[in-house]
């Protein structure tokens, strides 16, 4: 089963006995309990000081121009590029709406955004 919205919650919120009766029980494992840990230390921390650290756990790395980030799967495991490019046409868009001037450069892109200024930004 993949994660489905909203199924980090019992992990981060050290609640993962006490999920809904819809829920998938989670195993009652070390691995998951680790994982809960991390996951738990990792948001308190942020919360606390604006750095995510944990115990037992890899440093969280910063985003930067190596577009690292921190991927969760059956343990904290620090990464880069999850999607190459992935922001791209969304950088561009919001570029050139700002640069028009004329309309709102904070609409996300999609079938209902409105139609792109003509133009090209620096990058």
């Amino acid at each position: 089963m993949h994660a489905f919205h909203a199924s980090e919650l019992p992990y981060v919120f050290g609640m993962m006995d006490r999920t809904g009766q819809y829920w998938p029980k989670i195993p009652a494992t070390t691995q998951e309990t680790a994982l809960s840990d991390a996951m738990l230390d990792y948001w308190t921390s942020f919360a606390k000081t604006g750095v995510p650290t944990a115990a037992h756990a890899p440093a969280w790395p910063a985003y930067g121009s190596g577009a690292a980030y921190m991927n969760i799967t059956d343990a904290p495991h620090p990464s880069a590029n999850v999607f190459p490019g992935m922001y791209v046409l969304h950088e561009e868009a919001v570029c050139r709406r700002r640069a028009n001037g004329e309309m709102p450069w904070n609409w996300n892109a999609g079938l209902v955004s409105p139609k792109l200024p003509q133009g090209k930004c620096a990058q």
